[in-house]
């Protein structure tokens, strides 16, 4: 009698997940993708954050820098951030020093402007040129639009074509600025008014014409930087 016997095969056998294990499967990985995210997120965030305090420390602290300056004999102390040209004061002495800042005014308004400090035989105050040089060369017309004062184109030459000069009328030392037609859109220090300081220097200013409706308020704050920077009054 023949007996068969049967092996019995032993194998792997492979299992299929089922649709409720792919599903948290795949929540797993979407949790885990957005915990990554917002860690980055929070990462960038600090370090935006820590550059922005590095910067504006940095602006805080270049605000308060200043710079010992000797202009014709003068001695100045000047804020970094105003110099005009950085490179300008190479040296400890010099004859004149340029600077660019905004200037704070009684209504709250900035006004940006340059002064050039000169010594006082260089440039002569404006409201002295008034009655000396300016009034030769009025033409007949007079231009309306700033209260307070009266606007009076030059002529008599080519280099006062575009010119006008502005100024008060009713005080004994005006207030007077001479303003050129700007040639092109960068031209904003359009205006000039030159005032000579008690120290021996002479500060030329420019700024836009546009500001002239605000000259009222220009001298309180001029004498308050020039006496910060140990530049002296303004003569009167």
């Amino acid at each position: 009698m023949n007996v068969e016997a049967k092996g019995t095969r032993t194998g792997t056998r492979r299992t299929t997940p089922s649709p409720a294990g792919q599903a948290s499967g795949y929540l797993t990985n979407l949790m885990a993708m957005t915990i990554v995210l917002a860690l980055v997120a929070i990462a960038v965030a600090y370090g935006i954050d820590a550059a922005g305090r590095t910067t504006r420390e940095h602006e805080a602290r270049a605000a308060l820098a200043t710079l010992p300056v000797n202009v014709s004999g003068v001695a100045l102390t000047v804020p970094t951030s105003w110099l005009r040209f950085p490179e300008q004061p190479n040296s400890a002495f010099s004859d004149r020093l340029d600077l660019a800042l905004e200037l704070e005014l009684a209504d709250g308004a900035s006004l940006p402007i340059t002064i050039s400090l000169v010594p006082k035989a260089r440039a002569r105050a404006s409201s002295a040129l008034l009655d000396t040089v300016f009034l030769k060369h009025f033409s007949a017309e007079e231009r309306q639009g700033v209260p307070g004062l009266i606007g009076k184109p030059l002529s008599g030459s080519d280099s006062y074509a575009t010119e006008t000069v502005w100024y008060d009328p009713i005080h004994q030392d005006p207030f007077t600025a001479k303003c050129t037609t700007p040639f092109g859109e960068d031209d904003t220090d359009t205006c000039l008014r030159t005032l000579r300081l008690e120290s021996g220097l002479s500060a030329i200013i420019g700024f836009s014409e546009t500001a002239l409706a605000r000259w009222r308020q220009f001298d309180a704050p001029l004498a308050a930087l020039f006496a910060r920077i140990g530049a002296g009054k303004i003569e009167r």
